[in-house]
């Protein structure tokens, strides 16, 4: 009878195996295609749809336990609602918590409940939209011209990126958001190559060139250094060392050679960005604007250690804490007719999370990801099934990439690599907690 009503449970829980992958598929159209502006607009659809992608997952894929990483990040996200409480504007933390906090946990916890058979579907589709958006990247490139912000999309920076000298940003608005989506993508590109035969492998490797290609023309350097990162992870821990000094000696070559291009200049009146990639650059225009962001920083928490200064109240509070020197670059700012909002951001989304929810906001954050490192690792030593152990290699891989382009730019106070990150974070604890992981 039990063996019978087990049956029974296994045919109900696939009759939602289609919908729920039509909802996977409609959530990665979106948030692959659809930038910023499309996502602050329809927020609210967004929600509604993220609310039935958990109710979907929940029906395909139950039981539904909690574990000690799953406390940790409701400890995150209950500090970030208490720091509302005490923040001076609570209509804007409010807004903020809608847009880049809500979401979370409706991702979170209806991405960890795919299953492992369902590994390739996820690849290929990721795979699939981030050739998409790559493609659309090199037309623009070629032609300087993206008609996605010609006709539907309004927005400033696209007339900056798209004039000499150029960035591409593709579907995603900003050259930055564009690289850093990608990179977390290049792991399912390798997932791929891994068991890919002949033709297959070919159409692999030409899209994968395309969207490195991709993530160097969006000249980010955060995300150069975290596409360098994850590869010398992956290359690593799939035991191919030696393909890791044809990477290094790719990645010196780009940067020597846009040193050499651009030896003392920050800026030029034409061509692309590669004195981004020079040494002058990565080593004194990005160090000097990290340490002023670090000393505002250090002011806020000596004001408001434990739970921060509020959601967005980094950029509201900035000229409160910011220096003379740095206050004085607005002036630059209106001269290439800039607004001067952009400026006041942390621009790292350390610094963010610790001046906003606090050190006990970011400290939450960090053990949440320390744990659920600490069961990946777990599980991938001790996974029978190579192809789950190679996926849990990607998804890793991924999560890292993004976490080290959160050095430069504040990833999760954008809509689409928010989505894409807390996507990726709940395939890797379901992939690590499918079995149970023995400690050898």
């Amino acid at each position: 009878m039990d063996i019978k009503k087990s049956i029974l449970v296994m045919q109900n829980k696939e009759l939602f195996r289609l919908p729920f992958f039509l909802l996977i598929i409609a959530f990665l159209v979106w948030i692959f295609l659809f930038g910023q502006p499309f996502q602050e607009k329809y927020i609210n659809i967004t929600i509604s749809g993220l609310i039935c992608f958990l109710f979907i997952a929940l029906l395909y894929n139950k039981p539904f336990n909690f574990s000690a990483v799953d406390y940790c990040l409701i400890g995150y996200l209950s500090v970030a609602t208490l720091s509302i409480i005490f923040c001076e504007n609570k209509a804007v933390a409010l807004e903020w918590y809608k847009k880049y906090f809500i979401p979370v946990p409706l991702i979170y916890l209806a991405a960890r409940n795919i299953k492992p058979k369902d590994i390739y579907f996820i690849a290929w589709s990721i795979f699939t939209l981030g050739t998409a958006i790559s493609l659309i990247a090199l037309l623009e490139a070629i032609f300087h011209k993206n008609i996605i912000y010609e006709l539907l999309v309004q927005t400033p920076y696209y007339h900056r990126f798209i004039n000499p000298p150029y960035r591409i940003m593709s579907t995603l608005v900003h050259p930055t958001v564009f690289g850093s989506f990608l990179v977390g993508c290049i792991p399912f590109f390798y997932f791929l190559i891994s068991s890919a035969k002949r033709i297959k492998l070919i159409f692999i490797l030409a899209f994968l060139f395309l969207a490195i290609l991709s993530i160097i023309f969006s000249f980010s350097r955060g995300n150069l250094i975290a596409l360098t990162g994850l590869s010398l992870i992956y290359l690593t821990l799939k035991k191919k060392a030696r393909y890791l000094i044809y990477l290094i000696i790719g990645v010196l070559i780009l940067i020597l050679s846009s040193s050499q291009m651009y030896p003392g200049r920050t800026r030029v009146d034409k061509g692309f960005y590669f004195q981004r990639f020079s040494l002058n650059y990565l080593l004194n225009r990005w160090w000097n604007s990290e340490q002023e962001r670090i000393d505002i920083t250090s002011k806020i928490l000596k004001e408001r250690p434990l739970l921060g200064i509020g959601l967005n109240h980094y950029r509201l509070k900035f000229d409160n804490y910011a220096s003379d020197r740095t206050k004085r670059k607005e002036e630059w700012f209106k001269e290439y007719n800039r607004d001067y909002q952009e400026w006041k951001i942390a621009d790292n989304m350390y610094l963010s999370i610790i001046s906003e929810t606090g050190i006990i906001g970011l400290l939450l954050f960090m053990a949440f990801l320390f744990l659920l490192f600490k069961r990946a690792f777990l599980s991938y030593r001790t996974k029978l099934d190579p192809l789950e152990k190679e996926f849990l290699i990607a998804c890793l891989c991924a999560i890292i990439a993004m976490l080290i382009s959160m050095n430069t730019y504040d990833l999760l106070y954008w809509i689409n690599p928010l989505c894409l990150f807390w996507f990726l974070i709940g395939l890797l604890r379901a992939n690590a907690y499918s079995v149970k992981a023995r400690p050898r």
